[in-house]
């Protein structure tokens, strides 16, 4: 059992509290997008399991963390301004062999917290049908405010209660920089790694429609799309997923934006997973998108690798 171990019992409420919680071992955590970490405030903290404690417990961990002068002057609560310097919480699930998996944000169930005994807003539990285990999104939780509003001299105090189960948690605190799509699109634009030669798309048409694909169904041609499917107006940067089997993109900023404002990393076209460090801009889309006029919208690829207008 962790030290600094201790049961009070009041009625028919059981109650263990922990202080300084051992560190969480082997977890690796899925990094976020738009937050480039800066520094570790707080290494992720073990949530234990209600098998330390030989029974189902409400448990209290307590856990301390400074920032220096320097980090704290960096703080911004301005939301608003891009780039800008953010003290970010995060909980994740540990439960079983997790090794080398990156685990995303996930809250222990009936979680409340306090930093230097005031509240944290958490994201709202989402509505599910009952018998469902009501959750919260998997999302991080900006305690900047709470952080820029206490005591500089005195180390931030921050205190998680849940309803342990035969899950095991972890939390952790980090400094970060939070950016914004434009930002994002940027380093993507910039970066050849996240090109897609225009010839490595014309191999894979010339493949699926002379039957040389997994399918080994031939077609005559294939018809796509010049308009984003998201905005519905003509691609700019084409993009999409490393993993997708479909050649139709969509629209970088377009997409960018969409997760800034609700994160999902789903392909609009479709809805796999699209994580951010395996998107493409298609060298081949790009390069039809500069040959024909802003008035084409449709387009035919064909079996020797070329494409021609569809003319409306």
């Amino acid at each position: 059992i962790p030290g600094g171990l201790g049961v009070h019992q009041n009625a028919n409420v059981r109650a263990i509290k922990i202080r300084n919680p051992p560190p969480a071992r082997n977890l690796t955590v899925m990094p976020l997008p738009f937050y480039d970490a800066i520094y570790e405030l707080l290494e992720p903290q073990e949530l234990p399991s209600s098998d330390n404690f030989k029974s189902k417990f409400k448990v209290g961990v307590y856990c301390q963390l400074a920032l220096s002068p320097e980090q704290h002057a960096k703080l911004s609560t301005d939301e608003a301004l891009f780039p800008r310097v953010e003290v970010q919480l995060r909980f994740f699930n540990t439960t079983g062999d997790i090794r080398d998996i990156e685990q995303e944000d996930a809250f222990p169930p009936k979680c409340a917290v306090t930093l230097n005994d005031l509240p944290v807003t958490l994201p709202d539990v989402i509505p599910t049908e009952r018998g469902v285990e009501r959750k919260r999104p998997s999302r991080p939780v900006n305690i900047t405010q709470l952080v820029a509003n206490s005591p500089r001299d005195k180390p931030l105090r921050i205190r998680i209660k849940w309803k342990a189960d035969e899950r095991k948690w972890a939390v952790a605190v980090y400094l970060v920089e939070c950016v914004n799509a434009e930002i994002l699109s940027n380093r993507i634009v910039k970066s050849p790694a996240f090109e897609l030669p225009y010839v490595t798309t014309e191999d894979i048409i010339r493949k699926r429609l002379n039957g040389d694909d997994d399918d080994d169904i031939s077609m005559d041609s294939i018809k796509i799309s010049l308009l984003c499917p998201l905005t519905k107006t003509r691609m700019s940067i084409p993009t999409r997923s490393r993993d997708c089997t479909h050649v139709q993109c969509f629209d970088l900023d377009a997409f960018l934006m969409m997760n800034q404002q609700k994160p999902s990393w789903k392909c609009v076209v479709c809805t796999n997973p699209a994580p951010y460090h395996r998107l493409i801009i298609d060298k081949y889309f790009m390069k039809m998108l500069e040959d024909l006029r802003s008035t084409i919208t449709d387009v035919e690829l064909l079996k020797d690798g070329s494409y021609r207008a569809i003319k409306e």
